[in-house]
């Protein structure tokens, strides 16, 4: 923290299985920089991985049943939303 706002790298990890699952970076309370958050059962795939400039984000995102990409602060391609079916 720095004047009360975020500012640097904020890390968590998962201690059941020893690995990160949040890596994001912070300017001035803002993200800026790298954003990433890996599955927080296994710590192995990565649901989110974003670049931030400005209040603007370029990249990947894959969180609940919701898959988009975006590039410079807008969607990027098809927005996917995937249910499951009970049979």
């Amino acid at each position: 923290y720095k004047h009360g706002k975020r500012d640097g790298v904020y890390e968590l990890y998962n201690p059941a299985i020893g690995k990160r699952i949040v890596r994001n970076e912070y300017r001035d309370g803002e993200l800026e920089g790298k954003q990433q958050i890996w599955d927080a059962a296994t710590g192995e795939t990565m649901l989110v991985d974003m670049t931030w400039r400005g209040g603007k984000q370029t990249g990947y995102s894959k969180l609940g049943s919701v898959e988009e990409s975006y590039r410079n602060g807008r969607l990027h391609g098809t927005r996917r939303n995937y249910t499951v079916d009970d049979p």
